[in-house]
């Protein structure tokens, strides 16, 4: 299973896991130096294999769909009742990058969005994809703790 609801690991961990996560995917498409994080929140819910995935797939569609240059936020916080990750790519174009159909895999849809909502499914966790302005998006995972 690639996720649990039982809290593993540390807020240490969880930083490190998450910045490690994102900086792998974003190395790939040597758009690394280009990430910024604000990490708070303290423990993720999910167990480490579906926190990797989760940030590796959004981080990725950020790489994939924005402009060089144009800066990939990742952030985590916890508000007492749910822990959040946001990804932020202000320069994902809406006219290239295929929209979220709410997890319907069809030719066109981003496969990675299917595989995050699978992740947080154990966990009652929800991906939520919007835009951020003319171009841009930020993906939210909110996860019940």
């Amino acid at each position: 299973s690639l996720s649990s609801p039982e809290h593993e690991g540390s807020a240490e961990w969880t930083h490190e896991q998450v910045s490690r996560a994102a900086t792998r995917r974003a190395a790939i498409w040597h758009r690394a130096a280009e990430l910024t994080y604000q990490l708070q929140g303290g423990v993720s819910p999910l167990r480490p294999v579906a926190l990797q995935v989760i940030v590796e797939e959004l981080v990725g569609h950020g790489c994939r769909y924005s402009a060089p240059g144009s800066g990939i936020g990742v952030s985590t916080s916890n508000d007492g009742t749910t822990w959040m990750l946001r990804v932020t790519m202000p320069g994902v174009d809406p006219a290239t990058a295929p929209p979220d159909t709410s997890g319907a895999l069809m030719p066109g849809v981003d496969v990675g969005f299917s595989l995050v909502r699978l992740a947080l499914e154990p966990v009652k966790g929800t991906l939520e994809v919007s835009p951020t302005s003319e171009i841009g998006r930020m993906a939210t995972v909110r996860i019940p703790v």
